[in-house]
């Protein structure tokens, strides 16, 4: 439940959904097979909209974009954790994992 208009929903194969609001937040649910969807973890992420938000190819990490608080975050999506915000002297518009086959790191470029 936002308070204010989602504008990003993504869902990941490990179960999650993420949902993100203009206002800048942040939240994920947990996929529960017949029982429907659980909410786990909120974060005030940006202080305006999402840009972008995107996953790796396993969906174990994210990343949203504000292009105007010129940042992006990185989160661990199954520990529900910010591990990582990158701040820029640009204002990035959108961001991409880049994998090289099935190996577990991941590299982001905005």
């Amino acid at each position: 439940m936002h308070r204010d208009v989602i504008t990003h929903v993504l869902a990941t194969e490990t179960d999650f959904i993420i949902t993100a609001s203009c206002d800048g937040h942040l939240k994920f649910w947990k996929k529960k097979y017949a029982e429907g969807v659980e909410f786990v973890k909120h974060f005030r992420c940006h202080l305006a909209a999402f840009s972008h938000l995107c996953t790796n190819f396993n969906g174990t990490l994210l990343a949203t974009v504000c292009q105007q608080d010129k940042n992006v975050k990185v989160f661990d999506v199954e520990n529900f954790d910010m591990i990582n915000i990158l701040k820029f002297d640009f204002a990035p518009r959108r961001a991409c994992w880049v994998h090289q086959g099935n190996k577990m790191d991941s590299q982001i470029f905005c």
